[in-house]
C-alpha cells in the first residue's frame, strides 16, 4: 500500500505542476499570433509535444532569426522563464518519496552533481512564488 502525504502537501505539489505547464502554454498559445514573424522551427506544431527545457532551447536557437524586436525579447524572456522552471519542474517531477520529520514527502536526489534535498512545503510555496513572477514576466512583454 502506498503512503501518500496528506491532502494540502499534494495539492501544492499539483499546483506547481500547472503552474509550468500554464507558463508553457502562455507560451506556446502567444506564438500561433506571431506565426508570420517566427522561422519554421518555432511553429507551435513543432514545439507542443517537446520538454519545458527543450522549447526554451528551440526558442534560444532561433531568436537571431526573429526580425521583430519586441517579439525577439518576449521571446528571450520566454526563453530564460522556461529554461528556470525546467530546472525546478524537473526537480520535483524527478523526486521520490521518502519519509522526512515523520512525514511523506518528495525528496530530489541526484549523485552528478551531488545534489540532494527534500521537498519541503516551504520548497513547493517558493516555487510556486517564483514560476508565478516569471509569467507575469513574460506576460508584461506579450506583443499583441
Amino acid at each position: 500500500m502506498l503512503a501518500y502525504p496528506e491532502d494540502s502537501y499534494l495539492i501544492q505539489v499539483g499546483r506547481l505542476a500547472y503552474a509550468v505547464s500554464s507558463l508553457e502554454w502562455s507560451v506556446l498559445g502567444d506564438l500561433t499570433h506571431h506565426a508570420s514573424a517566427l522561422p519554421a522551427a518555432l511553429a507551435i506544431g513543432t514545439l507542443a509535444g517537446q520538454t519545458t527545457g527543450k522549447i526554451a532551447e528551440k526558442i534560444k536557437q532561433h531568436l537571431n532569426a526573429v526580425q521583430d524586436n519586441a517579439v525577439r525579447e518576449w521571446l528571450k524572456t520566454s526563453a530564460d522563464a522556461l529554461t528556470e522552471a525546467s530546472i525546478i519542474r524537473n526537480h520535483f517531477l524527478h523526486a521520490r518519496p521518502a519519509t522526512i520529520d515523520d512525514q511523506q514527502r518528495l525528496y530530489r536526489w541526484r549523485l552528478t552533481p551531488n545534489d540532494a534535498f527534500p521537498i519541503t512545503d516551504q520548497w513547493l510555496a517558493d516555487q510556486i512564488d517564483r514560476i508565478e513572477t516569471l509569467s507575469a514576466a513574460v506576460s508584461t512583454l506579450r506583443v499583441k
